[in-house]
């Protein structure tokens, strides 16, 4: 299925696949606001932290993980996020299949998409998944 996989996003782009405007978090709240603000809300494993559209990195539930439950106050977005976010961030104009075998060897799930340092969406291997599966459901692969 692999070559089936690669055949189908040849020549597609990222911006195709991107979800816009995902939700982002402020550098500067506390561990507690965001996990009772956007992750019992929201329900995602993996946030990128923007200020004024600026990408600054992403915080994730296993960023939290390693914070005691007792310092959630007391610590900061910015304090514990992942800040080296390179090998992560691509372009609306990159190819879908450069953007799959990215996240295959970085073992993220999603990439962000970036316009210089600003901040336009995320791609997820999910999103690129269900296009695949459902090219393969209608048009019999």
């Amino acid at each position: 299925t692999k070559l089936y996989i690669d055949q189908e996003i040849q020549g597609q782009k990222v911006s195709k696949f991107m979800i816009a405007d995902p939700i982002s978090v402020p550098p500067n709240i506390s561990i507690k606001d965001f996990v009772e603000n956007y992750v019992y809300q929201s329900y995602h494993h993996f946030y990128p932290v923007t200020d004024n559209g600026v990408l600054l990195g992403y915080i994730g539930i296993h960023e939290v993980k390693s914070i005691p439950h007792t310092a959630w106050e007391k610590t900061l977005v910015n304090e514990v996020m992942v800040s080296n976010i390179t090998s992560i961030t691509v372009t609306a104009e990159t190819s879908a299949l450069d953007a799959l075998n990215l996240m295959n060897q970085s073992d993220s799930p999603m990439l962000m998409v970036v316009d210089g340092p600003k901040l336009m969406g995320i791609i997820t291997n999910q999103n690129l998944f269900k296009f695949i599966s459902l090219k393969l459901e209608l048009e019999g692969g």
